[in-house]
């Protein structure tokens, strides 16, 4: 059994860790191993120009959100089937696919949001 206190804990640990870290989107969309450190397909998008956050929204459940303006070269064109959370020794703390977003314009930002719970 796994105390509510320590899963509150843990989830203030994902906050910090996700908070101080980074954030990447891909094209890729096939299910990966836990064992994945990297994006299937990253475009490299996020890098340095991105908002990431995370917040807990209950004792154990933590809200986080990555935003990235349209405008960036890099998403411009672009599907988005991933996203990744990184924490800032560059280390994939989650991944998640999700049916096809885009293309992207100049004008659309695209804005990301993940649910993670301690259980």
């Amino acid at each position: 059994m796994i105390t509510n206190k320590f899963k509150s804990l843990l989830a203030a640990e994902v906050v910090t860790l996700v908070n101080a870290g980074t954030a990447k989107v891909g094209q890729g969309g096939n299910s990966t191993s836990p064992d994945a450190t990297t994006l299937d397909v990253d475009i490299g998008a996020a890098e340095g120009a991105y908002i990431v956050s995370a917040l807990k929204s209950d004792e154990n459940t933590v809200e986080c959100s990555l935003k990235i303006a349209g405008s960036n070269t890099a998403l411009v064109g672009k599907v988005i089937r991933e996203a990744g959370f990184f924490d800032s020794a560059g280390n994939m703390l989650a991944r998640f696919s999700f049916n096809g977003i885009g293309p992207i314009t100049t004008t659309s930002d695209l804005e990301v949001f993940f649910l993670m719970e301690v259980e």
